[in-house]
């Protein structure tokens, strides 16, 4: 099912994170993201976009 005509294009959100890297070049993140704006294009449902994000990576 294709919803992409009920969705507004741009969405406005804000990001909390941290991060750590360790001697041996191991990092691990985590990001939330916070959705300000209503992506529905209707005015009946308020829909944001929450994402809630976690890294692990290695620094050469």
């Amino acid at each position: 099912m294709d919803i992409k005509d009920e969705l507004k294009g741009t969405d406005f959100s804000g990001v909390l994170g941290l991060g750590y890297q360790m001697d041996s070049g191991l990092n691990f993140g985590a990001r939330y993201n916070l959705g300000f704006s209503n992506i529905a294009d209707s005015g009946e449902a308020d829909l944001k976009n929450n994402v809630f994000q976690v890294s692990v990576g290695f620094m050469f």
